[in-house]
């Protein structure tokens, strides 16, 4: 919103911070950009438009009548769509970089042979699908299904696309190697610099804060839970330690209470 001159810019992916960090980051150097993304608020099959000198930027909507499929689409018929849209700007693109796995990197399949196409890795779907509780609850039932075919969408890819694959961590990195014994993977690096890093206590007094940033802190694969806990033994030996969680939370699950 801050590259556009309308006012009423729609509200949509806010959580992928990374991303959107690297097209503000790609703008202030003067290099235009073209973003395709998707929203549950826009209707199947509509396309919202923004653009400036520096930015043009695609909405494509994926809001179905039924509550269900609006929260689990499906992703080849999305990825169609996205290929769609991107196939009107492609004569303008040098360089595509896919997020994800899944319906975006799909999207990009039919420019890999005329363009160079970046993906980075965000996510293990076999981890993330383990972590689903198993149990009665429909809710999970349908999650659990649903990251099972996410499951065959990661391994598919990764099998065959071939793209230029960038990892969001060496964890990342290193777990995708161990499941699809994919070696040539980059890493996004630590942009913190490194002369900032202290590699020795400091002899001063100093209080210890821990800060972690979630888009739900209650979700079990981010692992907040083990944090309080370790965190309850750390304090129990420095008693000026403090830490801030920062995310989206739920007053009735087990990490607020």
């Amino acid at each position: 919103a801050d590259f556009l001159s309308e006012n009423n810019v729609l509200k949509t992916n806010t959580s992928a911070t990374s991303v959107n960090n690297m097209i503000r980051c790609l703008i202030e150097h003067n290099q235009k950009v073209c973003v395709f993304t998707t929203s549950s608020a826009v209707l199947k099959d509509k396309v919202i438009t923004y653009q400036s000198p520096y930015i043009k930027i695609y909405v494509i909507g994926i809001k179905s009548n039924l509550e269900i499929l609006t929260k689990f689409p499906s992703i080849k018929k999305i990825a169609k769509s996205i290929s769609n849209v991107i196939k009107k700007e492609i004569n303008n693109i040098s360089i595509i970089h896919c997020h994800w796995t899944y319906e975006f990197a799909y999207a990009c399949l039919p420019f890999k042979s005329e363009k160079k196409v970046f993906c980075t890795i965000r996510d293990v779907a076999p981890i993330i699908c383990r972590s689903i509780p198993i149990n009665l609850k429909l809710s999970n039932i349908v999650n659990k299904v649903y990251w099972i075919y996410k499951i065959f969408l990661q391994t598919n890819l990764l099998k065959k696309a071939n793209y230029n694959y960038i990892a969001n961590s060496v964890y990342t990195k290193n777990i995708i190697n161990s499941i699809y014994k994919i070696n040539n993977i980059s890493i996004v690096p630590n942009s913190i610099e490194t002369e900032l890093i202290l590699l020795d206590a400091p002899k001063q007094k100093c209080r210890h804060i821990f800060i972690t940033i979630t888009s739900s802190v209650d979700i079990k694969r981010k692992n907040i839970l083990t944090l309080l806990k370790a965190f309850i033994i750390y304090k129990e030996k420095h008693q000026d330690a403090k830490l801030n969680i920062i995310g989206a939370y739920n007053k009735n699950r087990a990490v607020y209470k």
